[in-house]
């Protein structure tokens, strides 16, 4: 059987030995409101130390003066208690001198009250950035703005040497950051808008690395910069870079990576039909509620239902969220609809444009080679070109036509931008979590140090 010092010792830090403390009460305090959740308690454990003298003396040589005054630190929470150590050290006189002699607890963080196990925990998952404020909140039960403010400003490589902090990450400069072992085969090429400044980064589509970041669009600039930081033999490495439908990241590809085939990702032909038909959508819902409006002064108007219960307004609403879909994940309601939507004459621009969409998609979902896949295109093109009264299916064609090469150079490899995307959704969700930065170089850090 244990005892319950053993008990005890196992759950607490490993320098809060019961042979130089004693434990003295345990409080508990109920209702603790942190970030506006209610938690059940709040733990208090009182520790004195016990009358043991400091190395290399003994009780002969000191006289117990007084007790020091009450330490407050907090620590790893136990079975959603937020717990912390209230803990008092005895002061001592050496005889014959005034000197005077205490127990220090380095155990806490410099400029913080958590002990080290805590900040070293807070600290890792910072740096990888799994867990966001909120979560670490909810975990540890310490405040948001305290979580972000202690990393920031002690705990990490940031804090510790904000001058030269890039030099750890062997970037080029404070400026651009660009990292020198750039020896990857598959890039992605995007960018990104954050406090009304635009970024172009550079990322392997491999290991879910940051290997640029620059804050600037030009493309003449960029190619220079990247030109010159990069050598020439790890350019030449180079087989595939993945870019959207811009022309100046097409540009920033080409001469920089001369080697490199470059990929129109498949993601952006599928953003470009979002668009197209979010805007005819909300062209047909302004006619629509204009008529309806100007119907119901008139006399007393009431919106028909069809089958499925839904007014022709409400079918154009909800119908938006369906067409996003492939026809296969669509649930009863949306089938039926659907049916609907195809009858009246209102949506037949709605229906022409997803039945393009679908075309697409069924394109890129085959396992066809290049010339194939150029020749279903330019099909496509010419299908897409006999709707005359949708401009904006005309302008996609269009953009497709220009692009054919670099859209069908996908079906060689069938690479794709996904991890573009998915770190653009990342670079969004911590400039979210710290609440939008108000100092750029610790922004920039963050993002390197959660995607290095």
């Amino acid at each position: 059987m244990y005892t319950s010092k053993e008990i005890l010792e196992s759950f607490m830090p490993k320098w809060l030995s019961l042979d130089k403390f004693t434990l003295t009460k345990i409080e508990k305090e109920k209702r603790v409101w942190i970030n506006s959740d209610v938690f059940p308690h709040q733990l208090y454990y009182y520790f004195v130390e016990n009358n043991v003298p400091p190395e290399w003396y003994t009780l002969d040589q000191l006289i117990f003066k007084w007790y020091s005054r009450e330490t407050t630190i907090s620590d790893l929470p136990i079975r959603d208690n937020f717990f912390w150590l209230k803990i008092k050290t005895r002061r001592w006189l050496i005889k014959g001198t005034n000197k005077e002699l205490w127990t220090k607890i380095s155990v806490v963080e410099k400029w913080t009250k958590n002990t080290k196990e805590l900040s070293f925990f807070l600290k890792s998952e910072k740096d990888s950035w799994w867990m966001s404020n909120a979560q670490l909140s909810r975990v540890t039960w310490l405040k948001m703005n305290t979580i972000s403010k202690q990393y920031m400003n002690t705990t990490s490589d940031y804090a510790k040497d904000k001058e030269n902090w890039w030099k750890l990450y062997k970037w080029v400069s404070k400026r651009w950051y660009i990292n020198k072992e750039f020896t990857w085969e598959i890039l992605c090429l995007d960018e990104k808008h954050i406090k009304n400044k635009v970024y172009t980064w550079l990322s392997n589509a491999g290991l879910n690395k940051l290997l640029a970041w620059i804050p600037w669009i030009k493309a003449n600039k960029i190619i220079r910069k990247l030109k010159k930081h990069i050598k020439k033999y790890n350019r030449d490495k180079v087989k595939e870079v993945a870019v959207d439908m811009s022309n100046w990241m097409e540009k920033i590809a080409r001469e920089v990576f001369r080697n490199a085939k470059i990929v129109t990702d498949r993601f952006h032909v599928r953003k470009l039909f979002n668009e197209i038909v979010w805007s005819v959508k909300t062209k047909i819902k302004v006619k629509l509620s204009r008529y309806i409006t100007k119907m119901s002064k008139k006399k007393k108007y009431k919106a028909k239902r069809y089958d499925n219960g839904e007014t022709i307004l409400e079918i154009t609403t909800r119908a938006h969220y369906q067409i996003r879909r492939n026809k296969k994940d669509w649930n009863s309601n949306q089938k039926r609809r659907w049916k609907i939507m195809k009858k009246l004459q209102c949506f037949k621009w709605i229906v022409a444009i997803y039945e393009m969409s679908m075309e697409i998609y069924e394109i890129y979902e085959q396992k066809i080679t290049k010339e194939e896949a150029t020749k279903l295109m330019k099909n496509w093109i010419k299908k897409a070109r006999r709707y005359r009264r949708i401009p904006e299916l005309l302008h996609l064609a269009d953009s497709i036509e220009n692009r054919l090469d670099t859209i069908t150079n996908y079906f060689i490899s069938r690479h794709s931008n996904w991890f573009g995307e998915w770190l653009n959704s990342r670079i969004w969700r911590i400039v979210y979590d710290n609440r939008w930065f108000k100092n750029d170089d610790y922004m920039i850090f963050r993002f390197i140090k959660a995607l290095w």
